[in-house]
């Protein structure tokens, strides 16, 4: 009797285990890994949130049953931000359509562009994200020159140019006990800037006495700036496609470094116009592209 029993137990848990599209699937959590985008658990998909596509972990997910509509969400808010919809690519360039029917896993990524103060500022400039990025970076790397207007075509100053850097860098502490420049006084805005850039090595001033506050940046001389601040990196290669940067310059290296990572490039394919002066739209843009880009991750 005991042994029927148990035979029929067994076959009754063996039934179970084929049927397994009788068991529950469980939700996903948060925690969980991404899952295989073309990979169909039965006749059910799992479909996850991402806030943005640099999120580690989703914002949540969930299980929808083949042929159903994936629920359209809320949408996520963000201080400063406005929310652009979500996307099937980490380069938000396909939007998802929430009005067809599920036939795959998915992973859906939000899409964030920040609010523009700035009526001087268009989508079309190559600087726009560079400069919407330094106007929102905490601490602020600057403001426009007014409420609306950033004036990115304007010159920028050696002053101005060491404030945005020491800025983007998050103000650190400079170890100079006294200032050594008659042309910076306390209390001016690039005053602890400067200090910072002569005790790191950053720059010095263009004699022993006078920093050069208002003298106009150049080209070369705000990569090197950003070079020297950021650890002197040395080019993997020694490439060196321009016709004006020579082994013997001071920026050799620097140009060298910021063309390699993607800082800037040239003004055209064999001259890089070392003295060629900065703007303020040009020097957001190098920041930019250094600090929120590729160079810093692999320098």
């Amino acid at each position: 009797m005991k042994r029927k029993l148990t035979t029929r137990l067994l076959g009754a848990l063996l039934a179970l285990v084929l049927l397994g599209g009788l068991l529950p699937f469980a939700a996903p959590t948060a925690s969980a890994a991404r899952p295989d985008p073309v990979r169909a658990l039965g006749t059910t998909y799992e479909v996850w949130f991402y806030l943005d596509a640099a999120d580690p972990e989703p914002l949540y997910g969930l299980d929808v049953e083949e042929g159903a509509l994936v629920p359209k969400p809320e949408d996520p808010g963000r201080e400063h931000m406005d929310f652009g919809g979500w996307y099937l690519d980490r380069a938000c360039t396909q939007p998802y359509d929430f009005s067809a029917p599920v036939c795959a896993n998915l992973i859906l990524y939000g899409k964030w562009t920040y609010v523009n103060p700035f009526t001087d500022i268009k989508p079309k400039h190559y600087f726009y994200n560079a400069v919407l990025w330094a106007y929102y970076h905490d601490p602020q790397i600057t403001s426009g020159t007014t409420d609306t207007a950033f004036c990115p075509n304007e010159t920028c100053t050696r002053a101005q140019v060491v404030t945005f850097l020491w800025n983007a860098l998050g103000k650190p502490d400079s170890s100079v006990p006294a200032c050594p420049f008659t042309d910076v006084k306390p209390g001016a805005y690039y005053f602890q800037a400067v200090l910072w850039a002569l005790s790191e090595g950053v720059t010095s001033g263009v004699s022993d006495t006078r920093f050069g506050v208002k003298e106009s940046c150049t080209r070369a001389q705000t990569v090197t700036l950003l070079w020297n601040a950021l650890g002197k990196p040395e080019p993997e290669t020694a490439n060196n496609p321009f016709t004006d940067v020579k082994p013997k310059h001071y920026f050799y290296k620097a140009v060298l470094w910021a063309v390699e990572n993607g800082v800037t490039s040239g003004v055209d394919d064999t001259h890089f116009g070392p003295n060629q002066t900065c703007t303020r739209g040009q020097i957001v843009m190098f920041l930019y592209n250094a600090l929120a880009g590729e160079a810093v991750r692999s320098s």
